[in-house]
This record gives structure tokens, C-alpha cells and sequence, in this order.
């Protein structure tokens, strides 16, 4: 993680995938990404991208190796510059650093899951049914 802050302050691209692994259906995504926009010194503009058909090629049942020969779609979405996260967070100023970075995480999250909704592999209200899902998470 210091490594990606130290690409992000350098102005550098850094790309994940912040579930941690790849998945058939959507899951929280790591803290992590909350952790890379709040310590970064300059908001990142975040391009989120959703991929389709990712199962076909990278399985999660062994042997664990890509399999050639299937198309992936790549969907684009919109860019979410954080700066407004991060406008909004500020006053939270009673919040812990992990309440903090769990915010900007689900602001994030909800961005990624409705470019999911938009390429159809989500259904509508999909984000918002997550988020609700994991209101409860502890902190």
C-alpha cells in the first residue's frame, strides 16, 4: 500500500482490483482503496472499470492459471475525481481513520457498482442493496 501512495503522490497510475480476488458476484471492496485516497497528498481521480466474462479466463477452481481463448469485456466508466469524498469527510472530524476510510470506500464502491448496473451484469439498485447490506460492518 505505502508503495501505491508513493506512485499516487508521483503522480502515477496505480490500478487494482479491490475485491482482493476475482469474483462471480460482487463483494465488498477492500479498505484499502479508502486507505490510498485519504493518505495520498492529492485527491486521485479514480477511472473505474468493470470487466466481464473474467471468470472464463481466471476460474476460481483449479488449476489456477489463465485460460486462453474467451473474450473479456472491458466497460469504462465515467472518471470520480475524490476531492468531493474528501470535501465531505472533512466534517467527520470525530470519525476514526478506519470509519474514515470505510466512508470514502463505500462512496467508491457505489460508483463501481453502478457501472456494473449500467453494462446490465448488475441489476438496478444493486449498489444500494450492498451498501445497506453492510451498514452494520463493526469498525
Amino acid at each position: 500500500m505505502d508503495f501505491c501512495i508513493e506512485k499516487l503522490n508521483e503522480n502515477g497510475w496505480v490500478h487494482m482490483f479491490p475485491e482482493g480476488r476475482v469474483t462471480p458476484n460482487p463483494i465488498r471492496i477492500k479498505w484499502g482503496v479508502g486507505r490510498l485516497v485519504m493518505d495520498a497528498e492529492n485527491p486521485p481521480v479514480i477511472l473505474p472499470i468493470w470487466c466481464t466474462n473474467m471468470g472464463e479466463v481466471w476460474t476460481d477452481q483449479p488449476p489456477y492459471h489463465p485460460r486462453f481463448g474467451h473474450n473479456v469485456d472491458i466497460h469504462v466508466g465515467d472518471l470520480l475525481d475524490t476531492r468531493s469524498i474528501l470535501e465531505e469527510l472533512s466534517s467527520k472530524k470525530d470519525w476514526s481513520e478506519l470509519k474514515k476510510r470505510k466512508f470514502i470506500t463505500d462512496a467508491i464502491q457505489t460508483e463501481l457498482f453502478k457501472l456494473g448496473e449500467r453494462v446490465g451484469v448488475l441489476a438496478d439498485g444493486t449498489a444500494a442493496r450492498i451498501l445497506r447490506e453492510n451498514v452494520n460492518d463493526k469498525l
